[in-house]
Formats: structure tokens, sequence, C-alpha cells
């Protein structure tokens, strides 16, 4: 696992890096790419995440006291989010469509991380 600095740069090039050594393939990295535009358009200082990755998944997540919030980027290109508040057990989450946008309920919950 590995936590890239809160620098828009780093990360693209943590993901290009892991693309480049075949760890992620290049549909992967496009996917990631375009989903972490739309999180920086939609909450400007959303901090850039941990991540892991395991059979080609790429799992990206972020904790900032009880809120847990993860994407999990699928060799296929689907993509699953999914948001747990450890204090109240409430967990919430599915799968979208990278193009048009993040789903609203993800939004709403990725602001508990800012």
């Amino acid at each position: 696992m590995q936590q890239c600095q809160n620098d828009d740069l780093d990360w693209r090039r943590y993901l290009e890096e892991l693309a480049h050594r075949g760890v992620i393939g290049e549909s992967q990295l496009g996917v990631t790419v375009s989903v972490w535009n739309q999180i920086r358009e939609t909450i400007a200082d959303f901090p850039s995440p941990r991540a892991s990755t395991l059979d080609g998944v790429l799992l990206v997540f972020w904790d900032r006291g009880d809120h847990h919030f993860s994407l999990e980027f699928d060799p296929s290109g689907s993509v699953e989010w999914a948001y747990s508040n450890r204090r109240t057990g409430q967990y919430d989450g599915g799968d979208f469509n990278v193009i048009p946008q993040l789903p609203v309920a993800a939004e709403a919950y990725m602001n508990h991380l800012t």
C-alpha cells in the first residue's frame, strides 16, 4: 500500500507507474484518471488517496475519523464505490459508469473526507 502526498501530480505519476509496470491496464489508468478529474472538479481540495492493488484490481481509499470511502477499479472497466461510518455502522455503495458523472450519493459521502 502506498499513500501519495496530497498532490495531484504525485498521484498521477503513481498511477502511470502502475500502468508502466503492468500492475494495472492502460484502460484502468484512463478510467481512474477520468474519475479523479471528476472528483477534483467537484471537490477541489479533495486529498489524494491511499492505494493498493490485488489481482489487477486497483483499490483507492480515504479515511478521516469515523469515515471511510473507497473506489475499486476493475480491469474490466467497472467502478464500485463504498462508504462506511465506523461509529454508526452506516454503509452505502454501488457501481457506476464513469460517464457522465459520479453518483450524487457518493459525492455527498466524499464531503465527509475534506
